[in-house]
Order: structure tokens, then sequence, then C-alpha cells
């Protein structure tokens, strides 16, 4: 299924998928986040909230992985009151959030413009003992600076700085250039 969901070949993938139903063979929680990445990657994106609803019928947990998943698939939907439930449903369920889900919320916030949302996400990063990395720092301060709170960028740029994080080029650029513009 990997192969055909790399390929998009998201017909041959389906048609495993139903052959794996109909045979009653036991389907795990792997077999479903890689017919649900193949989904968001194809764009197919109710069809993968069709398959998350079928997941959850057959009492399959999902994981931080298959969370991301369906994060960025509400994203891709304009739905991010949904993509940010997602934080309730993982904590109501008793799952430690991880690091990639925290991070896919992270862009939803910077999408929406919601730098109170931002910050909450890194505050309960921190709090939570999870290391932030630079995907989610790049991300992070990216953010901060389209919303022109720069002062905040400043700090978690040497908080990065200070923890020897290499940052994305852009990330040093935006910021030269909205101090170019502050001043």
């Amino acid at each position: 299924m990997k192969a055909l969901c790399k390929r998009r070949d998201i017909s041959g993938a389906l048609g495993i998928y139903d052959l794996v139903k109909e045979k009653n063979f036991k389907i795990d929680e792997v077999l479903f986040n890689t017919l649900l990445d193949g989904l968001l990657k194809a764009n197919e994106l109710k069809l993968a909230l069709g398959i998350y609803d079928e997941m959850q019928a057959m009492k399959v947990s999902p994981s931080n992985v298959t969370y991301s998943i369906l994060c960025k698939t509400y994203q891709k939907l304009g739905q991010f009151d949904k993509a940010f439930a997602i934080l309730d449903e993982i904590k109501s369920r008793g799952i430690k959030v991880g690091l990639i889900v925290y991070t896919c919320l992270l862009q939803a916030a910077v999408k929406t413009k919601n730098v109170s949302m931002m910050i909450t996400i890194y505050e309960e990063v921190k709090q939570s003992g999870l290391k932030c990395d630079r995907v989610f720092f790049n991300i992070l301060i990216s953010g901060l600076l389209f919303n022109n709170e720069i002062d905040a960028a400043i700090n978690i740029l040497k908080l990065t700085m200070k923890l020897k994080i290499k940052l994305n080029m852009d990330v040093y650029t935006n910021l030269l250039r909205r101090l170019h513009d502050a001043y």
C-alpha cells in the first residue's frame, strides 16, 4: 500500500484496503496512517476524513502521526477550528501530545495569524518537557515575524542561539527585513 500511495495510485491503495477488510484481516494504525497520508498528498481530503471515521468505527487507536495527518487535512480544507480541536481530543484520550502534532497546530496558528495560539502551543511544548526542534522554531519565529511580533521573535531567536539550533536562512532574512521596516 505504501508504494501505491507514494505513486498517488489511490484507487490501487483503496483496492488493497477493501481487500484487507473483505478478508477480515486485522487493520492497524500503521496501515490507516499510510492510507490517510496518501489521501492527503493526493488531495483526497473528504475521502481521508471518511477513512478516519472508519478507523474510529473499527476502534483502531490513532497515534500522534494519525493526528498530524488529520491536522494537515483540516488545514487544507480551511477547517482550522477542527485542527485546533485535535489537541483536546488527544488529551481526552490520555495520549501524550507529540511534537509532530504541536508543529502541525503551530502551522495552523501561523496560517490563521493567531499569535496567542502560537504562544500557547509554544508554552505547552515547554511545559510538556518536549524539546522544540529546528522545524518548530523556524515556524514559530517566522509566524511571530509575519505578525510583527518582533520582540517575541528576537527572544525566541536568542534561545535558539543559546541552544545552538541553526535556523533556516529565510528566518534571518525575514528578521532583518522586519527590523529594517520597523526602524
